[in-house]
């Protein structure tokens, strides 16, 4: 406050009142920290000068109007964030202090059907998603928080069930491919968990493959979700709908997915080298024949190509597939996932190739040529057969870092590491070859090829309380 003196004279006198008691310094100006709405400021002032009359004088009264702050962020927004029910649907906040209104709203054909102007409100939701919003004001301005909603009015689904996808990789993890155990939900589910659906905390449906399952007990499910933040994320199991039929779709959920069947499409094969190779896929899996030229020594191979969806440019990955082989003498087989840069990355499958010195179960990647390994367990003029298919897999191929492990029957066989070139990996090759020794033949069997995204640690899976939608 400022006293503004009439013939006050060259040095005048302030005496300052607060509610008409004597308060401050002889001062031109007075200031208060600590006002409240009603009280009332004035001042008396005492001039020096000569042959003055009204001396002392008192001002004006000013009276104060005091307004609280502008009123701080609601709290979190009480109230469900996925909604299959939509009406009836309750939100609220805990009051705020110096908070005269409260003003909500609502996605565009939702209604607030009770609680406008205060801290709590009832909706009825439409079909759209979009956010509920409180706004908290007084004459000082206004804060406003929101919760975004979900209306997931999945026809013919009663059930919802959340799962709570938690990552502790320390970076964010995009389109990955997640796994998890359904257990089954007797009088809810189908027993052979036709019924399953996923989605995300927008009701976008993801793809996912069943793996396996027993009838009426468990399921072990691979779900491809868009968006795993550091911080975690929710995503929904449905079921409850006996005529639903199964949406199980592999090469949907993965990077790359082949059962190696007649079935399988865009594999293009090819004779290399010398005899008569040959491919065929009729008898379930992929059978790759390689016949050099007999008692020449001349190298053929039976070759078989597919290129990625995508190109594999960064990043870590799970790279897996199953082989078999009935080898003849002098042969060898490899799974390869080759590039337009070199660093491709290969595997000798079983008994590697001998004659060249090779031994099996080898991983190359990156530049990092095969190195010591894992030495064969026959001669170079033996051969061996093999009655059932080994499972292979890479774990992680991190294209990034440039290094590789490779894992037989689940078994740590090789790593290698400080590769020297970044690969960019385009195209699947498969072989079998043999070099004709003693009219020997190489087989070659493959199937179920999978390629998905690696995290260290994966992410794991929880489950949540299950919402009924009826």
């Amino acid at each position: 406050f400022a006293a503004t003196p009439v013939n006050g004279g060259t040095t005048p006198s302030y005496q300052w009142l607060l509610n008409g008691a004597s308060i401050g310094t002889d001062s031109l100006t007075y200031t208060e920290v600590s006002l409240i709405n009603g009280d009332q400021v004035s001042c008396i002032i005492t001039s020096n000068a000569s042959c003055v009359t009204g001396s002392p004088a008192t001002s004006n009264i000013i009276a104060m109007t005091v307004n609280g702050l502008m009123p701080s962020q609601p709290e979190t927004i009480t109230g469900n964030s996925f909604i299959c029910v939509t009406s009836g649907q309750s939100y609220s906040i805990s009051p705020i202090a110096g908070a005269t209104t409260y003003t909500w709203s609502a996605p565009a054909d939702a209604s607030i059907v009770s609680g406008q102007g205060t801290t709590s409100i009832t909706v009825d939701f439409g079909v759209s998603s979009g956010n509920v919003s409180v706004t908290a004001g007084n004459s000082c301005g206004t804060n406003t928080s929101s919760l975004s909603v979900a209306v997931c009015t999945l026809t013919g689904w009663q059930y919802r069930l959340p799962l709570l996808l938690s990552n502790t990789s320390g970076i964010a993890l995009t389109d990955f491919q997640t796994k998890c155990t359904v257990v089954f939900v007797p009088g809810k589910m189908n027993s052979d968990f036709s019924d399953l659906r996923f989605v995300d905390s927008t009701c976008t449906p993801l793809s996912y493959w069943i793996e396996s399952f027993s009838p009426s007990t468990s399921a072990e499910i691979w779900i491809k979700v868009p968006s795993i933040p550091v911080t975690g994320t929710t995503i929904f199991l449905c079921y409850g709908n006996n005529s639903a039929t199964s949406s199980s779709d592999a090469p949907g959920t993965f990077d790359f997915y082949d059962v190696c069947n007649s079935s399988s499409s865009g594999w293009v094969a090819t004779s290399e080298g010398s005899g008569t190779n040959t491919f065929d896929a009729s008898n379930g899996y992929f059978r790759l024949l390689g016949r050099g030229l007999c008692c020449s020594s001349s190298w053929g191979s039976a070759v078989v190509k597919k290129s990625l969806p995508s190109p594999l440019i960064s990043g870590s990955y799970v790279v897996s597939f199953q082989n078999r082989n009935t080898m003849g003498v002098c042969s060898g087989g490899s799974f390869s996932i080759t590039g337009i840069s070199g660093g491709n990355m290969s595997v000798t499958c079983n008994n590697g190739n001998y004659c060249n010195g090779q031994n099996d179960n080898m991983i190359s990647f990156a530049g990092y040529t095969y190195g010591n390994g894992v030495s064969g367990s026959g001669n170079y003029y033996t051969s061996s057969t093999s009655s059932s298919f080994t499972q292979f897999d890479i774990k992680p191929m991190d294209i990034t870092n440039k290094t590789a492990t490779l894992y037989v029957n689940g078994s740590v066989k090789q790593t290698v590491s400080a590769g020297t070139v970044a690969p960019t990996l385009t195209t699947i090759t498969l072989s079998s070859s043999n070099n004709g020794y003693s009219s020997s033949v190489n087989t070659e069997d493959f199937q179920n090829i999978i390629i998905r995204k690696y995290a260290n640690p994966e992410p794991s899976v929880s489950f949540g309380i299950e919402i009924n939608c009826p």
